[in-house]
């Protein structure tokens, strides 16, 4: 009888998803996302490709095709993209004097040297045949990076666009473009996704496994043919505060007393944290930076950095991610109007600033005490 069970069970399984998911390769940051997918990021997706072999001289008689995986993005409007500051700029600047810290800038892409390629909702590489040429660069006016940890504040950047980004092939997506939230709902996102440790998917078409993992990780250099998913959790505030500090204690080599580093926590980390969750070990990895990352259902953040080693399976593996709630005048609905105007403005004059509403620094906590752009000369 022992025998007939275990025989019975043998057969059943080999109908069931168990053998299926065992033919399905378990690739390090994630799996290939299927074309019937209904998650919304999947829309408004963008991948940002680095021109090869002079094509950019081409564009105006052909498509723009593949070129070299850099970053990923969102699209927030037609002409807009938004992905993560350090995905266009060229290199940091030395050392900066800033309030008691020091920090390094951006020096940003020229936008007639430096063209890329967007592909907008496409899964599969097969299917970008269509991208199109940026025109601009631009980074959030606080975007600096930390001197030894590396890590970015307000790590948020725009890229403009030539001409109209192409719509999402994927009739099952619900959304060509970002969805807009008012700041009472970024807000409210962000207090109700961090209280719980909510779960976010990551997408991307960043390096997918590794060639070595000890004594150091070394990625595969081959982008995946198909978009890439996968889960990771939420860590609540003190739990990345405390990730984070143990970081700079790593690099310096001692401890710092409460907020006295090389930065100042609660007005610089403008990012959360997301580990490791049950028996899930996805990773982001280069070319996934600026990606969209939805928390609890709903477009909440940037793919940013990674930290850990992934040679070692247990929760030591920690990521942040860029709010989108610290970059409020680009994703709130309030300002969607004042932005596309300053941006329109911008198209045509590429040194000269805007006659039109400067672009207004928010604080979503108390966005009735929001200020100007400073009107001293920034580093």
């Amino acid at each position: 009888m022992k025998f007939f069970v275990i025989l019975v069970a043998l057969y059943c399984g080999s109908y069931s998803g168990g053998v299926e998911h065992h033919r399905t390769r378990r690739i390090v940051y994630g799996k290939p996302l299927p074309s019937s997918t209904a998650y919304d990021s999947t829309g408004y997706f963008v991948r940002l490709d680095a021109a090869v072999h002079l094509s950019w001289l081409y564009r105006y008689f052909v498509h723009a095709k593949l070129g070299k995986r850099l970053c990923g993005g969102a699209a927030l409007t037609p002409h807009v993209v938004q992905t993560s500051c350090h995905c266009i700029i060229d290199s940091w600047s030395g050392l900066v004097p800033w309030g008691d810290n020091v920090f390094r800038f951006p020096l940003v892409k020229n936008g007639w040297e430096d063209m890329i390629i967007l592909h907008h909702g496409h899964q599969t590489e097969e299917q970008m045949t269509d991208g199109v040429w940026s025109r601009k660069f631009l980074v959030h006016e606080e975007c600096k990076q930390a001197n030894k940890s590396k890590s970015i504040s307000h790590d948020y950047g725009w890229v403009l666009t030539r001409e109209e980004l192409k719509q999402s092939n994927n009739p099952h997506v619900k959304y060509s473009f970002a969805p807009l939230f008012t700041q009472r709902d970024l807000v409210k996102q962000y207090y109700r996704n961090m209280k719980y440790e909510a779960i976010c998917l990551f997408i991307g078409f960043g390096s997918y496994y590794l060639t070595q993992k000890r004594p150091e990780n070394v990625y595969g250099s081959e982008p995946p043919s198909i978009i890439q998913h996968g889960w990771r959790s939420l860590q609540n505030y003190w739990q990345c505060y405390s990730k984070t500090f143990e970081y700079l204690v790593y690099s310096y080599g001692r401890r710092f007393k409460g907020q006295v580093g090389e930065y100042n926590y609660n007005r610089d980390a403008t990012w959360a944290c997301t580990t490791y969750f049950g028996k899930e070990r996805t990773n982001i990895a280069p070319g996934d930076s600026g990606g969209p990352v939805m928390c609890g259902g709903v477009y909440f953040a940037l793919v940013q950095a990674i930290h850990g080693d992934l040679g070692n399976t247990i929760n030591s593996s920690w990521e942040h991610i860029g709010l989108l709630v610290f970059s409020a005048y680009e994703n709130s609905a309030e300002y969607r109007e004042a932005m596309e105007a300053r941006l329109w403005q911008y198209w045509g004059t590429d040194d000269l600033p805007p006659p039109v509403l400067d672009r207004a620094t928010i604080n979503p906590f108390n966005p009735k005490g929001h200020y100007r752009t400073r009107t001293t000369k920034q580093p």
